[in-house]
């Protein structure tokens, strides 16, 4: 190493450890201010909080050496001291200096951190009303101080020179990862500079001078000769004009992201001449970063109700030639994603273009393009001593925009089965092509890092494949008060005949075989375990539409022991929590318990672990417990307990353990005849376990079953169950006894018998033999019931197979056999 290459090494070390030493200082001072305020709100009143407040925000500004010093680090050509100077500038805004030691704590970094004990929920919980209120009254102050401070110091950035510096940077930067950096930091400003609680005029302008004077003051500038010199030298920009539409546009943008109901006021007051200016940079053909602030500019403009109308009428989607077409179709990825990104959302919201496949194959394509492998780029680390944030270890935003496009796309029928059975991506790496199946797979392998964007979009693409349009459609109706039929019903009233067929022959059809077909296809490319991958780390957004693509593809019967194999069981036993949830998480926890039910309905038990066997029990048992879950959740749920209650004494005392007789005898009681049976059943299955046995020695609870049992013209499947349960609980005398003493019991036997329905009169029989064995009263009973007299003429009748030609189906046969022999040892166990 040359001298002169030690002494640059040696400068920026040196740098980077006072920035990362000014960070640190900023961190514990925010601490700090943050534990005084916690620790003296319980001292004030209202006004003198208020006081309090007032006379820390106007010292709590950063020092001018300390914006100097970010604005300098922002103008270096050194990465190193950029991104320091952002995580510095996010430092910062950030509201909670927790948020960041949190973050370094995430890679191993030791940062002391604040001295105040947060209580936990469950302490919450526990809080006499007078500690509750002060606990409420002191977060409620240390959240307002960390509000005021946050504003304060941003506001401090933006009108000291930071702002512009921001900017100036995102303008001239020739790579994406910057330029988007900046618009990201610029909306964060923007963000804390903005109070939710600003009331709009009737013009639409906030009424917020601050703002407006931040705001206004990027839109009505003239920029300095120097600055347009330096940065005319830079991107070879010769046109002043351009230079400042570029700063406007990508402020815009920023604002956009970052505070999306100021942009109709952003569109139609602030920015002058806004429609002419970004068309002048979209038809920039020569200036690639002014098409591509400009395709950035319409990506946040089309993802918002009120500037979609804008930006919509500014492009001419059906021009051959036209500025949408220059930006869709150009050579630079940056430029092209962005314009497929906000071309895609336009579509989708416009039913007549979304409905053309044309131009579905031009935007399927030009996705596809952007998934297409390039040259490894240099990963961008943003690391430093003692100090770490997280961010994805490689960028790359064309290709984040292409998987953002696809989860638009993925919606429509045609999309869906081009992404399964025909896209293909050109890849470097091999000489054929492979399929964006199999692209979207690896990126949630364990060696690649992505974005939580990246992550969500993904997740969607995967939930949006394995289900029919008209599924999703009646998913949206479940919570209504009217059915998709009715709603169609009432769409229809105001249109003409013509208008109906056109209506039908634009309706999206997709069918039960080609979403099995899907299916079947991302269980061979392992979706499953792609989607497994997706969970670590990822957010409740991500999280919910993972556990919908599990629910979705245990829809198919055949690729559920693909999916167990994969992890999809024991992932979604992780997911399943209680307690204290956001009602988001209740929503994802549900769907992962429901998915449960489904792997284990049709699952041999002998072929899952032991953890997995008796991991599921408490998730399945919860979700029949949870009074928001459907009935269909509950009776699958209720299957699955069956099942495993069937497989060992194990899992039989594992579900009486999580208090599963009480579970179930609750369930017996729903309104929905399938969950009562299925809960029946699933009792039923706990024989010979000795809990259950303790359980119908109860008269009370024993009279429910009898007239279960009893009931076989409304409900023959529930009957059936119940008279099993019966049929083998009678062997115990307790409970032989009880049942002599219940008035329904005598009907039962003597109903059940003359029925006809062989496989109730095999349980009745059983349960007759097993009273007549007890004696006593038990005896006195059968007797009581005519039931010998029955049985004799019964097998007189068909003693010698006279039942062969009744046309019985082989299984009937066999029962017949069975009631015959039975009502034989009934008959011999009568005599003295």
């Amino acid at each position: 190493m040359s001298d002169n290459s030690k002494h640059d090494s040696s400068a920026t070390d040196l740098v980077t450890a006072a920035m990362t030493l000014v960070m640190r200082l900023i961190i514990h001072k925010h601490i700090k201010e943050d534990d005084d305020c916690y620790n003296n709100a319980s001292d004030m009143d209202e006004s003198k909080s208020d006081e309090c407040l007032n006379q820390n925000s106007r010292r709590m500004p950063s020092s001018n050496l300390q914006n100097r010093l970010c604005c300098r680090a922002l103008e270096s050509n050194q990465k190193q001291y950029k991104l320091m100077a952002l995580n510095l500038l996010s430092i910062w805004l950030d509201q909670n200096p927790l948020n960041i030691i949190n973050s370094a704590k995430e890679n191993n970094n030791e940062i002391v951190y604040s001295k105040v004990k947060e209580p936990s929920e469950n302490e919450i919980r526990k809080m006499a009303p007078r500690q509750l209120a002060e606990y409420r009254k002191r977060v409620a102050m240390r959240n307002r101080y960390r509000q005021q401070r946050s504003r304060n110091n941003a506001i401090y950035f933006c009108v000291h020179g930071g702002l512009d510096v921001l900017i100036s940077k995102g303008v001239h930067s020739k790579e994406s990862f910057w330029r988007r950096e900046c618009i990201v930091h610029i909306g964060r400003l923007i963000k804390c500079v903005y109070d939710e609680a600003t009331p709009f005029d009737d013009d639409g302008v906030p009424v917020d001078y601050v703002l407006q004077k931040i705001v206004r003051g990027v839109f009505e500038q003239i920029p300095e000769q120097d600055n347009i010199k330096e940065i005319c030298e830079l991107d070879e920009i010769h046109d002043n004009k351009l230079i400042l539409g570029m700063k406007k546009c990508l402020f815009a943008t920023a604002i956009l992201y970052g505070v999306p109901s100021l942009g109709a006021w952003i569109l139609n007051k602030a920015w002058k001449n806004a429609k002419s200016e970004w068309t002048l940079l979209a038809s920039s053909d020569n200036v690639v970063i002014a098409m591509s602030i400009a395709a950035d500019f319409a990506s946040a403009a089309a993802n918002e109700k009120e500037t979609r109308s804008w930006i919509s009428s500014s492009v001419d989607v059906g021009s051959v030639d036209g500025i949408w077409r220059k930006l869709l179709y150009c050579n630079d990825h940056d430029v092209q994603s962005g314009a497929a990104s906000a071309m895609a959302k336009l579509g989708l919201s416009d039913k007549s273009l979304s409905s053309d496949e044309g131009e579905l194959i031009s935007l399927l394509q030009v996705a596809t393009g952007l998934l297409q492998e390039q040259e490894e780029h240099e990963a961008t680390k943003d690391s430093f001593d003692g100090l770490q944030l997280a961010r994805p270890d490689n960028y790359n935003a064309s290709f984040e925009r292409g998987v953002e496009l696809l989860s638009y796309l993925a919606s429509k029928t045609f999309v869906k089965n081009e992404i399964i059975h025909g896209a293909g991506i050109a890849s470097s790496s091999t000489p054929s092509e492979i399929s964006v199946l199999e692209k979207l797979v690896q990126l949630t392998q364990s060696k690649s890092t992505i974005s939580q964007p990246l992550k969500y979009s993904v997740a969607n693409i995967f939930a949006s494949l394995c289900v029919s349009v008209e599924t999703v459609r009646r998913e949206a109706f479940e919570s209504q008060e009217i059915t998709p039929e009715q709603y169609d019903e009432l769409q229809a009233i105001g249109k003409t005949e013509e208008e109906r067929k056109i209506d039908e022959l634009k309706r999206d059809i997709d069918s039960s075989d080609a979403v099995s077909s899907r299916i079947k296809v991302m269980a061979r490319y392992d979706v499953p375990q792609a989607l497994v991958n997706l969970i670590a780390g990822a957010t409740e957004g991500t999280l919910d539409q993972v556990v919908k693509s599990f629910s979705r593809i245990a829809c198919e019967e055949s690729v559920r022991g693909s999916m167990i194999q994969q992890g999809c069981l024991t992932a979604c036993i992780n997911l399943s929590k209680s307690g204290d949830l956001s009602i988001t998480y209740k929503k994802i926890v549900r769907l992962a318990q429901h998915t449960i039910a489904k792997l284990l309905v049709t699952t041999n038990p002998s072929l899952l672990s032991t953890t997995q066997c008796m991991g599921s029990i408490k998730p399945l048992l919860l979700l029949v417990k949870d009074h928001e879950s459907s009935d269909l959740q509950k009776f699958e749920a209720l299957l699955s307990i069956t099942n495993l209650a069937s497989f060992n004494h194990s899992t039989k005392d594992h579900i009486v353990g999580e208090n599963g007789i009480s579970i179930l005898s609750y369930a017996m009681f729903s309104n929905h005849d399938m969950v009562r049976r299925a809960a029946t059943e699933a009792m039923s299955n706990l024989i010979p376990h000795p809990k259950l046995f303790e359980y119908l020695r109860n008269q009370d609870k024993l009279k429910v079953w009898v007239a279960f049992a009893s009931d076989f013209e409304s409900n023959f499947e529930c009957s059936r169950a119940a008279l099993g349960c019966l049929a083998m609980v009678s062997q115990d005398l307790i409970v032989a006894n009880e049942l002599t003493m219940i008035d329904g019991t005598r009907s039962m036997i003597k109903n059940t018998l003359e029925c006809g329905r062989l496989e109730l009169m095999q349980r009745v029989l059983v349960l007759v033999l097993n009273l007549q064995e007890h004696g006593g009263k038990c005896k006195d009973l059968v007797l009581a019931t005519g039931t010998l007299l029955f049985c004799e003429a019964y097998v007189a009748s068909y003693q010698n197979e006279n039942y062969v030609d009744l046309g019985f189906c082989k299984d009937d046969m066999k029962l017949m056999e069975i009631t015959v022999d039975l009502a034989r040892e009934i008959i011999s166990t009568a005599k003295p």
